[in-house]
């Protein structure tokens, strides 16, 4: 009786040791666990916490560059000066053309006053013209010669934005004004949604969040002096600010939020008092620290499942025999167990270093092969894209199957283990498809087992093995615990992955928005120079147009002293520039109503391109001409057309004087002459018959003897 209580005694003594040496060794298994999920997590949070301020910086550097370049565009400061209908449509051009480029709520000029001259929005029910903005932070800072940043509510249109501004300055450098651009961060929020995380200032009021609901509310509780002054500033609206947290949180803390735990991260921006706030999930770390739990546990009900057995062996002296055997199978079980556990915290250390699924692949088919005696081993990954099994690591297989592969669900071997989601074991596959290569020859293994990798009841992958020998429930066992752990290392693998390369397309876009910010600069140097440039050549054209409008005036002055009839045709279009007063009287119409008409069969009888002076290269110097009129009579005119230079540009200049009157006379006269040549021609001819008649008197008299009586005179 003593030696059985000896017995007893020593029993309960080994088992409690036992226990506590299974328990200890579990609990630093599952701290080892934890403390790995733990990294993981705030290696994440790290990733996750820069990519959300590198995209919100980006943006917002942006628009803070695009609002400098307006303040410096030479479109921009001659409306302060001087808001003539042509500079405030200059304005407009300019403000409208980058309100398109950044997709911006608004682009708006303030004078130094703090009014707004003119927006993009001009022409909206909310426009911002007329606004005055001192109270703005924004405002104020950029008139005195910085850069204004401003989270804030919109007093006129009711939304959230990021105001960017900077001062308008003269040749002088004396600040005139201020330009700012009003941008809503909507799309950022949309674009980061696929983590929790607040942009809130120093009294934690939440300005942008990927939780609509909590837009505009408090982090944590405030108190009502510090609300009522966040409501009188008007930066984020009337209020009332209610929290979502119950309390403060702080960074690198574990804190609930709706019923979950999360990590808190915070994150400080370049803008005073604004950080990003992130959280994120401890699920991860809870489903490691379950694992290793569940695993201890195991291990322990093992233990104490062969402790009792021992126990009760001992008790039955008649099958001591039996109770020795069963006990030295237990005992296997256990060192089993242990080398289980070994082996498994092994491998999924091992897997932890990958960095890629291949190499995963090919971590665990080295590692479970002098596990496991398999021969033969391939490892597909389900494409998340086109929904295929592609093989992306292998073991011993022959050169012929190289391109093994890809399989849709449900198609050959793999494609069925992936379906039932459950393993498929083929024993014996005689001249099977799967071959084992060596030295020697080939070999056809004796079992092929295909198991699926699940999480969650959802498939990642499908692992085929093959043995020259069949696997043993070790073996198997093993196998069977190694993949919720691969399953699990491939899912965290993934969201590294696409970390990592979010992380990298966040670097690409800030490289490039510190290239695009040089190009900015180099270009807002180019743009002063050119500047520079058209103001001269402005003051040039200016002098220009002043020497032209007054020789125009000169010329006007002269061409209607002149006491002719004078035209200015232009050869090139055959239309008449410009008539005075003497012509238009003549023409019977009014200036307005000749200028811009065509001078054939208008003013002159000839056909188009029958002119005498531009096609038949004709000189008309007081030459007699005809003249048309408005009622389609014709005056004879004396012309002459002689080519002038006005401008830079050579026109004709036709002249001509009204000689109806002399015409009148020269056809009187020319009658006259006519008639007096009749009355000539009959005096003539009654000298002649008188002369006649006298010679004839004189004959008949000297006949009789008298004498003549008239004297004639030859």
């Amino acid at each position: 009786m003593k030696l059985w209580r000896s017995m007893k005694s020593r029993f309960v003594l080994f088992a409690a040791l036992l226990l506590f040496v299974i328990t200890t060794a579990g609990w630093f298994f599952t701290g080892y666990l934890t403390e790995l999920a733990a990294r993981t997590v705030k290696k994440n949070v790290a990733d996750a916490n820069l990519i959300i301020s590198l995209h919100l910086i980006n943006e917002l550097k942006r628009i803070e560059g695009a609002a400098a370049a307006v303040a410096g565009s030479p479109l921009t400061l001659p409306v302060l000066q001087a808001r003539t209908p042509e500079n405030i449509a200059k304005a407009n051009n300019i403000l409208d053309r980058y309100h398109q480029s950044l997709e911006a709520a608004a682009c708006y000029l303030i004078d130094r006053s703090g009014i707004t001259i003119t927006s993009s929005n001009r022409n909206e029910k909310d426009s911002f013209v007329g606004q005055n903005y001192t109270f703005r932070p924004y405002f104020r800072e950029a008139v005195k010669g910085g850069r204004g940043r401003y989270f804030a509510f919109g007093t006129v249109s009711k939304k959230r934005g990021f105001f960017a501004a900077a001062p308008v300055k003269d040749k002088e450098g004396r600040i005139v004004g201020v330009v700012a651009i009003k941008k809503e961060l909507d799309d950022i929020e949309t674009k980061l949604n696929q983590y929790l995380w607040f942009l809130a200032d120093r009294n934690g009021i939440i300005f942008l969040s990927s939780l609509p609901e909590a837009r505009l509310k408090s982090l944590w509780p405030l108190e009502e002096a510090t609300r009522k002054e966040i409501a009188a500033s008007k930066q984020f609206g009337p209020g009332p600010f209610d929290p979502i947290m119950a309390k403060k949180i702080t960074a690198g803390t574990e804190t609930a939020f709706k019923g979950k735990r999360y990590l808190a991260a915070q994150q400080q921006t370049p803008y005073d008092g604004i950080s990003v706030y992130l959280l994120w999930p401890m699920a991860e770390v809870g489903m490691y620290r379950s694992f290793g739990i569940a695993l201890t546990a195991l291990t322990d009900l093992i233990a104490i499942g062969f402790l009792m057995a021992v126990y009760i062996f001992r008790r039955s002296l008649r099958e001591r025999g039996q109770a020795a055997k069963e006990l030295q199978a237990y005992a296997d079980q256990l060192r089993t167990g242990a080398e289980l556990k070994s082996q498994l915290s092994q491998i999924a250390a091992e897997m932890q270093k990958a960095e890629t699924l291949a190499a995963l692949a090919q971590v665990f088919l080295y590692e479970v092969a002098p596990l496991t005696g398999i021969s033969y081993g391939a490892f597909y990954i389900l494409d998340e894209q086109d929904g295929l099994l592609k093989s992306i690591g292998s073991y011993g297989r022959p050169e012929e199957k190289d391109e093994a592969g890809p399989f849709a669900v449900g198609q050959g071997l793999v494609g069925q283990c992936a379906r039932e989601r459950t393993p498929l074991d083929i024993t014996a596959p005689q001249q099977g498809p799967v071959r084992v290569t060596w030295g020697g020859g080939q070999l056809y293994p004796a079992e092929i087992l295909l198991w699926p990798v699940l999480q969650s009841d959802r498939v990642l992958g499908v692992i085929e093995l093959a043995s020259l020998q069949p696997f043993t429930a070790a073996q198997r066992t093993l196998l069977e615990n190694l993949m919720p752990i691969t399953a699990l290392n491939i899912e965290i693998l993934r969201r590294n992955l696409r970390t990592r390369e979010l992380l990298e397309q966040s670097r690409s876009q800030a490289a490039a928005l510190a290239a695009s910010e040089q190009q900015l600069i180099a270009r807002q140097a180019e743009l002063e120079e050119q500047k520079e440039l058209l103001l001269a050549q402005h003051q040039e054209l200016e002098k220009s147009r002043e020497m032209m409008k007054r020789a125009e005036e000169r010329s006007r002055a002269i061409l209607n002293a002149i006491s002719v009839g004078t035209v200015i045709i232009d050869p090139a279009t055959r239309t008449i520039t410009d008539v005075n007063p003497i012509a238009a009287r003549m023409i019977g119409l009014a200036r307005e109503d000749i200028i811009g008409s065509t001078c054939h069969k208008f003013i002159c009888p000839r056909e188009l391109h029958d002119c005498p002076i531009i096609d038949l290269g004709q000189k008309v110097d007081n030459a007699d001409r005809v003249l048309l009129t408005a009622g389609g009579a014709e005056i004879p005119v004396l012309k002459t057309v002689a080519p002038v230079l006005l401008g830079d540009r050579e026109y004709l200049l036709e002249s001509f004087v009204d000689i109806s009157e002399q015409k009148a006379m020269e056809e009187d006269l020319k009658h006259r002459m006519e008639e007096l040549e009749r009355f000539t021609k009959l005096t003539v001819d009654r000298e002649e018959k008188m002369i006649a008649l006298k010679e004839e008197i004189n004959a008949l008299l000297t006949r009789l003897g008298q004498e003549a009586k008239y004297k004639i005179v030859e």
